[in-house]
């Protein structure tokens, strides 16, 4: 008994040793990457600022992209979540949210804006037009002693950017248009980054590191649009 235990224990042993010697056999290197935040792109019409300003509660309504052609179907990131977050926003921001179903059903009833405008009580039309991943690539990093190093092979990184347009209803004509922009490691983050791709926390590793995938889930990709949002109300109200 004593035997097959110590047997086991070696076998083990073994494995761990060897994980972890096929694991830096893999090129890599330990430290700390920063990236820069990106601009943000934005426009308002003066037109749009001027109703915001004089209207106490400005309607809105909320479309949505093609649930079968957007980044944001239900599958991969709970569109629900995501347009709740951005109503919420705007309600307290004192936007009168109209219903975006009703919305949706007079849009595909082929209805001008201006019948639009009187069915659903809508002024504007906050369009969500694109959402997706941004790939972000670096082979600088700073190592442990604070010294700036380059490694041999791209340390790969994913922000995340949306892209939003305000109709004016009753002029049928576009009044601000958006784009808004994550970037990861803005304080930096201190990982160990593997030549296939693989990032793990230093000593943190517990098999071999397997190429890097990056994957925003539902609550990450909300705050992202809640935060979008307030950063969106923030530039029509100036």
């Amino acid at each position: 008994m004593k035997k097959n235990l110590l047997k086991t224990a070696v076998v083990l042993l073994l494995g761990i040793v060897t994980q972890s010697c096929l694991t830096y056999q893999i090129e890599h290197v330990e430290g700390t990457v920063k990236f820069s935040p990106k601009k943000d792109d934005v426009f308002t019409n003066p037109k749009l600022r001027n109703y915001v300003a004089k209207t106490p509660n400005p309607s809105i309504v909320l479309r949505v992209p093609d649930a079968e052609k957007s980044i944001l179907s239900e599958s991969k990131y709970g569109n629900s979540n995501i347009y709740s977050a951005i109503e919420k926003e705007l309600m307290k921001a004192n936007f009168a949210v109209r219903d975006r179903a009703l919305f949706n059903q007079t849009l595909k009833s082929g209805d001008n804006y201006d019948n639009i405008r009187k069915s659903t009580n809508t002024d504007l039309i906050l369009e969500v037009i694109e959402s997706a991943p941004i790939k972000l690539t670096t082979n600088r990093y700073t190592n442990k002693r604070g010294r700036a190093k380059t490694a041999k092979f791209p340390i790969v990184y994913y922000g995340f950017k949306v892209e939003f347009k305000i109709i004016s209803v009753k002029e049928n004509s576009l009044v601000g248009n958006y784009i808004f922009y994550y970037t990861p490691c803005l304080n930096g983050c201190t990982n160990t980054y593997y030549a296939n791709g693989a990032i793990y926390p230093i000593g943190g590793y517990k098999s071999l590191p397997k190429s890097y995938e990056y994957r925003f889930d539902k609550n990450s990709v909300a705050e992202f649009y809640k935060i979008s949002t307030q950063r969106l109300i923030k530039e029509i109200k100036k």
